[in-house]
This record gives C-alpha cells, structure tokens and sequence, in this order.
C-alpha cells in the first residue's frame, strides 16, 4: 500500500468520525436545549427511557409468542398459508433478538 491509499484510508476513516461526532453534538444540543427550556429533571429522563425500554420488551415477549403460531400456520397450504410463512420471515429476527 502506497503512502497516498494509506493516507487517503486514514482521511476517510477520520472525516466518518467527524460526521459521527457532529450528528451526536448536535443530539446533545438539542437535549441540552430541552432541559435548560423545560427544566427537565434527569431522573425523569431516566425513568421516561426505562419505561418506553419495558414496553418494548413486553411487544417483542408478545411478538414472540405469537411466532409459534404464526410457524404452525405458515405449514398450512395455500393462500392463507403463504401469508403466515410471509410474516414468518418478517418475525425471523425476533428470534434472532430475544
């Protein structure tokens, strides 16, 4: 590898970062902003991020026990039977996932 693709590598690596660490400042910001308007306590925040992380969980738990029936339908055949096997590959990484 010749200095100039090493250097060129490297450039790329860096201006990615840069984008990254821009796209997160601005993120900050914006938090930021909210909390000195609102005078948002980080508790709340906290507690706000907790509760939507549990809801989330308790859809996939529900999602999850759907996909076994979902599976035995898929077997069936014919139209409504292609459906099921249809959503079986749309739920495939929920089982990735839990």
């Amino acid at each position: 590898m010749s200095d100039e693709e090493a250097l060129s590598q490297i450039k790329k690596g860096h201006d990615t970062m840069c984008v990254m660490l821009s796209s997160r400042h601005k993120n900050l910001e914006t938090v930021r902003s909210v909390w000195i308007r609102e005078d948002i306590k980080i508790d709340k925040l906290l507690q706000s991020k907790y509760e939507r992380h549990q809801k989330c969980r308790a859809c996939c738990k529900q999602l999850k026990n759907l996909s076994n029936v979902v599976k035995n339908k898929a077997a069936h055949v014919g139209r409504h039977g292609s459906a099921f096997k249809e959503l079986q590959l749309l739920m495939a990484p929920l089982d990735d996932s839990l």
